[in-house]
């Protein structure tokens, strides 16, 4: 009340309309960084995978709940993974390789960490 009162009038409704618009950019350039959004991509792809293939092996170290939750509105309208790319099927290929087929038995299975 005592700063409205020291500047009457355009000038206070300027100044706090400044003021304003200053706190505006700070909180925003203090949240960016901080926000709770910087890994959704991996866990929205995460979702609508597990939605499309019933597999919940993609990004398994979150729990899949909410994952599914927030891919559900994307699979909904349409949404699909592209799972033909080639990237999906090198790791069997790379990890049968190294380790064999029984060593990636056991990798899927859970038995090696």
């Amino acid at each position: 009340m005592l700063f409205a009162r020291a500047l009457p009038g355009a000038s206070g409704t300027l100044v706090a309309a400044l003021l304003l618009a200053l706190m505006a950019v700070l909180a925003g350039a203090a949240a960016l960084p901080e926000s709770v959004t910087s890994d959704e991509v991996a866990h929205i792809g995460a979702g609508v995978s597990y939605l499309q293939k019933l597999d919940l092996r993609m990004n398994a170290e979150h729990p899949s709940l909410p994952k599914v939750l927030a891919a559900l509105p994307l699979v909904i309208r349409g949404v699909h993974a592209d799972c033909t790319h080639p990237s999906w099927s090198f790791g069997v290929k790379f990890f049968s390789s190294v380790l064999g087929a029984v060593g990636v038995r056991r990798m899927a299975a859970g038995e090696m960490e």
